[in-house]
């Protein structure tokens, strides 16, 4: 592949649940969805949360959501994913971390394990090489954050 070609692969790239989701009520109800941030804690160990609520975009016969929320804790080399509820548990979504076409690290690839409760580390070392790191925990109860409507697709 040429750089710069419009086909480049995910460079850097992390993936919590790489599936067709939609945000929106394109594919029936979904009450709260959406994408929200919240960041907590005070520098230096702040941590900013990215949490996803979605609707699969082609779930017949009827809507199916997925929940899962990003970690990302300042100072550390690890990134954290967060699993909730998910209509299939994963068993059509890949998860993992890419650096690019060679390096890359797949937690799991539509098979059924991203549970509600899992926790997966993906731990960054010198080289940028990640470790997945499997940790059931219960996932903390934090408060909400405050919802943010998806803004439609620009034109």
């Amino acid at each position: 592949m040429d750089p710069g070609s419009g086909q480049d692969p995910f460079l850097n790239t992390l993936f919590p649940y790489y599936a067709d989701l939609v945000t929106d009520e394109s594919v029936g109800p979904c009450p709260g969805c959406g994408i929200f941030t919240i960041t907590r804690g005070i520098a230096p160990n702040r941590e900013f949360l990215i949490r996803w609520k979605a609707n699969y975009f082609n779930s017949p016969p009827g809507p199916a959501q997925a929940e899962f929320q990003v970690v990302l804790t300042e100072g550390s080399n690890t990134l954290s994913v967060m699993y909730g509820v998910t209509a299939d548990e994963g068993a059509t979504a890949v998860s993992g971390i890419q650096k690019d076409l060679n390096t890359f690290t797949s937690f799991s690839c539509d098979e059924q394990v991203l549970t509600p409760g899992l926790r997966v580390n993906y731990i960054l070392t010198a080289c940028g090489t990640p470790t997945p790191t499997p940790t059931p925990t219960p996932i903390r109860t934090t408060p909400a954050p405050r919802p943010r409507p998806t803004p439609p697709p620009r034109p």
